[in-house]
């Protein structure tokens, strides 16, 4: 009985053991590879005051999206840019410390984003995607997702894709309580298109 006990309390110590050896290694790796000692080196354009004041075309938006707008919905068109200066802008009022850097293809998109955690790491993230969205039919493909230094697996990319759709027609491809929804995302070289709709 005392054999068989102590037999019971040596796996017990040996799983304790290797769950906490597992952890410490994963520590070790995640340091290693997730984190960077350097933010990437991402391009935050700079707009004038005109052609900040330019983006007085988003104010339709700002309309539309008040519950006694009687508008059935609003077109919204920005240029690389300013879809970079809007971003750039939104993370410095948030005070994140993150920087992102858009470009834009037919249907596709590249993304560069970099957060300092604290004075010695950075968290980078690079990422090229194709991406499908019309009339809230959305069709995602990630081809590559690099994190730090580690670069996913192909055979994670189709299911990460599948969340990423997921996520979209979860939270954008209904009215909500919102009101409203985004119906199409058009991507085009060097511009991004949305048009919002009230249902």
């Amino acid at each position: 009985m005392k054999g068989c006990l102590k037999f019971f309390l040596g796996v017990i110590l040996f799983f304790l053991l290797a769950a906490a050896a597992a952890g410490i290694y994963g520590i070790i790796w995640t340091e290693r590879h997730l984190y960077a000692e350097q933010g990437m080196a991402l391009e935050v354009p700079e707009l004038d005051l005109p052609h900040q004041a330019n983006l007085l075309k988003l104010f339709p938006l700002k309309g539309f999206l008040s519950s006694n707008s009687k508008l059935p919905q609003v077109k919204v068109k920005l240029n690389e840019k300013e879809a970079n200066w809007l971003l750039n802008h939104y993370f410095l009022a948030k005070n994140s410390g993150a920087r992102a850097e858009l470009k834009f293809e037919e249907n596709r998109v590249t993304g560069k984003y970099s957060r300092r955690i604290n004075p010695q790491k950075y968290f980078n993230l690079m990422a090229d995607a194709s991406l499908n969205y019309h009339n809230c039919v959305v069709q995602v493909g990630i081809e590559r997702l690099q994190v730090g230094d580690y670069l996913a697996p192909t055979t994670v990319l189709g299911e990460l894709g599948y969340l990423a759709e997921y996520y979209l027609e979860l939270n954008f491809c209904g009215a909500g309580d919102r009101g409203f929804l985004l119906s199409d995302l058009e991507l085009k070289p060097d511009s991004v298109s949305a048009l919002f709709v009230k249902p």
